[in-house]
């Protein structure tokens, strides 16, 4: 990787801004990254400060509020439970729709296969959605601790 300045030199790392590779003489170090010197230092910094009072501002907000974190981990479960149901029904009617096919050649059988993938695919959805409940939770919960 080459610096974006100076084709020359190598690249000891990317702009926490841009995301363009710098070499030692194109870099300055922004609170807790690296920018682009003279160019993305105020954009970066700027970006930094934003993001701390954004997390500020949401500890103010849990800490003054009755957002349960027990409620977001029960939505968590109840996908969990769409997803388990939509993976198993799902992978039930492919299965038979498919071997129903291949046994007989009627094509009315794809009509299961097909449901069989659209009940999988939303089992993947809701897997999805739950792991982002849970990453919520825990989230609210380290922000609640602090």
């Amino acid at each position: 990787m080459k610096c974006y300045y100076h084709n020359e030199l190598d690249g000891i790392a990317m702009c926490g801004w841009c995301s363009r590779a710098l070499c030692t003489s194109c870099a300055t170090e922004v609170m807790h990254g690296l920018a682009c010197k003279d160019k993305c230092e105020t954009s970066l910094k700027e970006a930094y400060e934003l993001n701390e009072f954004s997390k500020e501002m949401v500890r103010k907000a849990m800490k003054s509020s009755n957002i349960n974190v027990q409620t977001l981990s029960t939505v968590s479960y109840i996908y969990y439970s769409y997803f388990v149901a939509g993976i198993i029904s799902g992978s039930g009617f492919l299965y038979v729709g498919i071997r129903d096919y291949l046994d007989t050649n009627d094509s009315s059988y794809l009509m299961f296969a097909g449901l069989g993938l659209f009940l999988f695919l939303m089992g993947c959805v809701f897997f999805w959605i739950a792991s982002r409940h849970s990453i919520e939770s825990k989230s609210l919960e380290s922000i609640k601790e602090e």
